[in-house]
Order: structure tokens, then sequence, then C-alpha cells
């Protein structure tokens, strides 16, 4: 959804607690509101995806077909779901569209493992994505439309000193919510519990043992890029229920 923030006007009665502090060209201080949903705010995701909600009971008889997107599919501003066929796709897509549309909200980037999908929405959907090495990003996770598969990157550090900020630091930086990674990643978790287990400080040098076993971690973790497993489970919905 472009810019979906700003689709949204706020209360007038509250346009008083977002006031924001505005230095013009002869340094005076003005004072302006905003008066629509503001970006950093902690309610904002929520207003914006209430008025996704009403918007999907107010309009959604008009479009049956692109409710269960709406209403099980969306991530703040992203949209996701899915058909059996690229016909049945097209479909849902040109009803998200109208719905999106009644209320405001404008669509762009799409992005499909559907060849024929993404001719079709490139030529009428401004502006299209393109990716030099034919990934994208779905919510953190690097996606291969192409081949409908997920892979991974990996990005060791480079720091000589092993110490248990710099492994947590590490660690950290995995991003696996689907628990794909899970068999490689737990090996680093035992490791960092081992570690309080024998009270390691945070910049305490480890022991060649401890050490040893972090740097077949990390071995292991560079090879992540070689890595990927495949969305689809080759299950329609005709034996999912």
């Amino acid at each position: 959804i472009t810019k979906m923030f700003r689709q949204i006007e706020v209360h007038q009665q509250d346009w008083d607690y977002q006031r924001i502090l505005w230095l013009n060209e002869n340094n005076e201080i003005i004072t302006y509101q905003l008066t629509t949903v503001t970006y950093g705010l902690n309610c904002s995701p929520r207003l914006s995806l209430r008025v996704l909600q009403q918007l999907a009971e107010d309009e959604g008889h008009l479009y049956p077909k692109a409710v269960p997107s709406i209403i099980k599919g969306r991530y703040v501003d992203y949209i996701y779901g899915g058909a059996d066929t690229p016909e049945k796709l097209e479909n849902i897509a040109c009803e998200l569209e109208g719905l999106c549309k009644a209320g405001g909200f404008p669509l762009q980037k799409w992005n499909s493992n559907s060849p024929h999908f993404n001719k079709s929405k490139g030529a009428s959907s401004s502006p299209t994505i393109h990716f030099e090495d034919q990934t994208t990003k779905i919510l953190g996770l690097t996606w291969h439309p192409h081949s409908d598969s997920f892979m991974f990157r990996s990005s060791s550090s480079t720091e000589k000193e092993i110490t248990k900020r710099i492994i947590l630091s590490e660690i950290a930086k995995i991003f696996d919510p689907l628990g794909f990674l899970t068999p490689i990643t737990i090996r680093g978790k035992i490791l960092m519990q081992e570690l309080w287990k024998i009270e390691v400080n945070w910049d305490d040098q480890l022991l060649s043992s401890l050490s040893s076993q972090w740097m077949e971690f990390r071995e292991d973790i560079s090879r992540l890029d070689q890595l990927s497993i495949s969305r689809w489970l080759k299950l329609s919905s005709k034996v999912v229920k």
C-alpha cells in the first residue's frame, strides 16, 4: 500500500496532539499540526490496520475475493495472498485493487512466482520492481520468486577476538522467524548458555576449547548462502483442510 499512513486522516479534535515545530528561512519557529496518521507513533500501525479492517467490513461485499487477503494476509502496509491458478490470482488482485481504491489506498510493487502475473501487473502498476539477483524480501525473509524458495544471507564478523558480546551480537543477526535454521542456530545458543553457566564476562577472551566451538559454528553460518528451502508444499486446497 503506497504511503498508507498518509492516506488516513486523523479526527480534527486530535490534531493538537500531533504538533511539530518548523524553523523557517527567517529563523522563526512555526507550529504545524499533522492531520494524518503519523509514521513513528506506537499507535500508527494499529490505527492503519483498524482502518483496513473497517474498509473490508464496509466494502467487502463488493469485492469478496479480496477480503481474505485484507483480513488475514496483511502486515502493516504489505498484503500477501495466493491462488491455485494464475487466472484466480489475477481475479483476486483485481478485486484487491478495487477494494483498496475504495478506501483511498493505491497499490504498487506487485511480485509473484507467476511470470505471467508479474508481466500483466508490471504493465499496469507503477513503479515495477526489478531485482538484480532475482530476489526480494518478504517480512525480512529473502524470497526467490522464480524458484519459489526462501534463501538466506550470512554476514559473519571479522573480529579476531572472540568474546561473549561478539557471540551474542552475531547470533542476534540471524533472522529466522520460521525456524528453518534452528538445527544450526541452536548450537550457537547452547554455546551462549554455556558461557553464562561458567560466568564469563562480556568482554573476556574465551577459552581455546570454547573458541574452537564458535569458529566451527561461524564456518557453518558462512555457508548459509548455499541453503534454499522451497516455499510451496505441493499441496492444493483440495487436500488441505
